[in-house]
């Protein structure tokens, strides 16, 4: 039923629904004191206010799918502006690749806004910061509402949009999907690792691309900067190769034993022959 009433589709202007709702008390109790639609409608879908908005504090909602918009924001002061640098596509590497270049996947739960990612970088270490977030058989019917929302009524506002494109080019198959899994990031409680992978990767089908958000923009540019890196593509060669299984790290650490015992023994003989000499 709360999915039903997000549906874009199903919505009517909120202001006409404050119009209507003094109609459902008998006019002799209309003056009593009743709870305003507003604070009937935040404590209804509370489950969505992961921020704990006031209803007080809330300003101009148009309707339902729009309050679930704003659910999913920082406060006003902090919304960042549209990158005016021209991208529109990029190509940012997944999240295996990532971690297989050093970068930690943590969660971080003093982040309460959906699309707040924060990368930050100590020394040679690089770490990638999410908010907790579940994926279930309502994610795939309320994100699509949202970016259908942001197309028509956000254009230059699309942030859950650019959370998306992050979250679908970070996640490309089953084993990055596992390692948000691992790292407690992300819960499912739909389907399978692949069925997650296969969500995001068709969510922004027919979506027009148009420039990252500036936090969104910095963010994919220092997780390519810290990925190409000399000494971290090396250390995504090396994990890749020859230590991606198992069975694929016991065969290179038999060749290494090998190589070791091999130069072992060449040393020693020629150690030998210089004694004979």
């Amino acid at each position: 039923m709360k999915v039903d009433l997000l549906l874009l589709e199903n919505q009517l202007p909120f202001v006409v629904l404050q119009q209507i709702f003094p109609q459902a008390f008998p006019p002799a109790r209309q003056h009593n004191e009743f709870p305003s639609l507003l604070e009937l409608t935040f404590n209804y879908f509370a489950y969505y206010n992961t921020r704990e908005i006031g209803y007080d504090n809330v300003g101009i909602i148009e309707h339902f799918t729009d309050m679930h918009r704003i659910f999913s924001l920082p406060n006003i002061d902090r919304l960042p502006g549209r990158s005016d640098r021209g991208e529109r596509e990029i190509h940012l590497h997944t999240a295996t690749e990532l971690v297989e270049a050093g970068l930690e996947l943590k969660v971080d739960d003093s982040i309460s806004c959906l699309f707040d990612l924060q990368f930050e970088k100590r020394c040679s270490k690089g770490f990638l910061k999410f908010p907790r977030f579940k994926v279930d058989g309502a994610t795939e019917i309320l994100f699509r509402n949202l970016l259908a929302l942001e197309q028509c009524h956000y254009p230059h506002e699309a942030y859950v949009t650019d959370y998306i494109r992050i979250l679908e080019l970070l996640i490309n198959t089953g084993k990055d999907v596992d390692l948000l899994v691992k790292n407690g990031i992300m819960t499912i409680g739909l389907g399978d690792n692949n069925a997650v992978a296969d969500l995001f990767n068709s969510l922004l089908k027919n979506i027009t691309p148009i420039n990252f958000i500036v936090n969104h923009l910095d963010l994919y540019k220092d997780l390519k900067e810290f990925h190409d890196n000399r000494r971290n593509r090396w250390r995504e060669s090396l994990k890749r190769d020859y230590c991606s299984t198992p069975c694929h790290f016991l065969a290179s650490f038999a060749v290494f034993v090998l190589l070791l015992f091999s130069a072992t023994q060449i040393v020693l003989s020629i150690l030998n022959l210089r004694k004979k000499k």
